[in-house]
């Protein structure tokens, strides 16, 4: 999977939550990373950021069912967010790798 299809599928997955029953944390959540979905903000962060949000709600399990299937999609090892990450980082901040 590549990540032009991770961001529709991520996009795709966010627009069916929001059409269904969901909390309003849940809501305001995804409603935010839609939004930076659409401005085509830097993926990985886009994503890290919802695992950050999405984490304290389903240690409380307080995910509905359909933000659920958000979270368990983000951790999966084949959703190819965040490859990368930290050799980008880094580069950044200590010069370049290899």
């Amino acid at each position: 999977m590549n990540k032009e299809k991770s961001e529709t599928i991520l996009f795709n997955e966010i627009n069916y939550c929001l059409q269904g029953i969901i909390t309003t944390k849940e809501r305001k959540i995804f409603l935010n990373i839609k939004k930076r979905l659409e401005k085509k903000e830097y993926f990985p962060a886009i994503v890290n950021s919802l695992k950050m949000e999405l984490t304290p709600l389903a240690i409380r399990q307080e995910l509905s069912d359909n933000g659920r299937k958000i979270y368990r999609l983000l951790l999966d090892p084949q959703f190819p967010a965040d490859k990368g990450l930290g050799i980008g980082l880094a580069t950044i901040f200590g010069g370049h790798v290899g």
